[in-house]
């Protein structure tokens, strides 16, 4: 009988223990700032965004940028944001130009660190 007793004291334990330190985390998360991924830089004025590829332009891919906050209760992040992070990684990889804008607006399951954010993606160009 008093075997018993000890094992579910000790499944008791492991059980408080477990609520405890989910409880805490929960609270790590929500005491944290606002971030994000990548810093959101001024883009240079010399990229073109247009609404197709021009003629006579060379396709370099899709391209991406996404910014975002750890707060769950957080204003969403702006497009304007995710746009200026999409803008700087196209230049970044030698683009004159963006075409094909698109965004989206994820949860946190996207990343560990994001509780929310927004992604905007594009088809880059050099003339």
């Amino acid at each position: 009988m008093d075997f018993w007793r000890e094992r579910a004291k000790i499944a008791v334990m492991r059980t408080l223990s477990v609520s405890v330190l989910v409880f805490c985390c929960f609270l790590a998360g929500c005491g944290s700032s606002t971030a994000q991924l990548s810093p959101a830089p001024v883009p240079p004025v010399s990229l073109t965004i247009a609404d197709d590829i021009p003629i006579g332009a060379v396709r370099m891919g899709r391209v991406q940028g996404v910014v975002c906050v750890k707060e769950l209760f957080a204003r969403t992040p702006s497009h304007d944001a995710a746009l200026n992070q999409l803008k700087q990684n196209a230049v970044n990889m030698g683009a004159s130009g963006i075409s094909d804008v698109k965004y989206n607006t994820l949860g946190f399951t996207t990343s560990p660190y994001c509780a929310q954010s927004v992604r905007a993606t594009a088809v880059a160009f050099r003339r």
